[in-house]
């Protein structure tokens, strides 16, 4: 059985790379059916690596060492992808920063034209001209620059990947903690209200608007259908230890874990495609800072486990107190913050 499971997550993973290389030359971008099929298969195939992964119930030591070696995987991809810019100064480009080095003067400034990206509002692809300064201008710099940036989208494939699988086994060792069924059913409601706020103006909100770059780099992208390895969305890596942590704590607990799992993946399907469309549709423009997504992963696991929540009236009672308690600090934390 445990072999099965390992299988399948090593399908998930193939599936995983195969989309990523495959959708940016598929020209399905516009259409809103076409983004919500398009959504719905890389989401059904990510998540399939989160189940997978938790459905193997690895010892602490195991899911300790995995995730390790994911992280320190993804940081050394990170630094050979950005070594070919250690000798440039970016000005308003998708590049990496750069450390500038004291003492040496900027050559001049060139133009060079980036493969499409999507415009700032998530509407079509579009090409554009980004100012690069040179510290030391090498031979055939646009060429170099453009074939680096080639390389550096499609290496998205392999990070997502690995950010995928640390996160995993992050929320493997973190679901310890969940011992009983009852814990679950408090820990999904006040996560995704913690969510709304940290989402909306807490502190992800700051980190995307102050250090959007940083947030990019630890964070799983969706590929742009249509010719280009730039992202079209992200999915944050707290939504997936989140994720994990519920799936493992549900496999150890016997509970449900295949129908949350069938649940969750029509619901992030969904919300992910409203947050794409956001900048093109008016009414959807609510989404356009991001999405709460761990409220549609607590509804996921509240809808598929409601029969292993058994809490007497007294507890109830409690739960309904300390949710409306936290409601109202919720509210006002987002109205200060605001």
């Amino acid at each position: 059985m445990k072999d099965k499971r390992l299988a399948y997550l090593a399908l998930s993973c193939a599936g995983y790379i195969a989309i990523w290389l495959a959708v940016p030359h598929l020209g399905i971008f516009g259409h809103p059916v076409m983004i919500l099929f398009f959504v719905a298969v890389f989401m059904l195939t990510q998540l399939s690596i989160t189940r997978w992964f938790t459905s193997l119930r690895l010892k602490p030591v195991s899911a300790a060492a995995v995730m390790l070696a994911a992280f320190s995987a993804t940081i050394a991809i990170m630094l050979f992808v950005s070594a070919p810019y250690v000798r440039y100064e970016t000005k308003d480009g998708p590049l990496p920063p750069i450390k500038m080095k004291p003492g040496i003067k900027p050559a001049p400034t060139i133009e060079l034209t980036l493969n499409p990206s999507p415009n700032a509002k998530g509407g079509n692809p579009k090409h554009e001209v980004k100012k690069i300064t040179a510290l030391r201008k090498p031979a055939n710099l646009g060429f170099k620059l453009t074939a680096f940036g080639y390389f550096a989208g499609k290496s998205r494939a392999a990070t997502g990947l690995l950010i995928v699988i640390g996160a995993s086994a992050f929320g493997t060792l973190v679901s310890l903690i969940l011992k009983h069924p009852n814990i679950i059913l408090p820990v999904a409601v006040f996560s995704a209200m913690i969510d709304v706020w940290t989402v909306l103006t807490g502190p992800t909100a700051k980190a995307v608007a102050n250090a959007p770059k940083v947030v990019e780099a630890v964070s799983v992208a969706l590929p742009a259908p249509g010719g280009s390895y730039a992202p079209i969305s992200f999915i944050g890596p707290a939504d997936v230890i989140f994720f994990a942590m519920f799936m493992s704590a549900l496999y150890k607990l016997r509970m449900e874990p295949k129908r949350t799992f069938w649940i969750a993946v029509p619901l992030l399907t969904l919300g992910m495609t409203a947050v794409i469309l956001s900048g093109s549709i008016p009414l959807l423009g609510f989404l356009f800072p991001g999405l709460p997504a761990l409220t549609l992963i607590g509804t996921a696991v509240i809808l598929g486990n409601l029969k292993h929540f058994k809490l007497s009236r007294q507890e109830y009672i409690s739960f309904g107190i300390v949710m409306a308690i936290l409601i109202v600090i919720t509210t006002a934390m987002t109205f200060f913050t605001r």
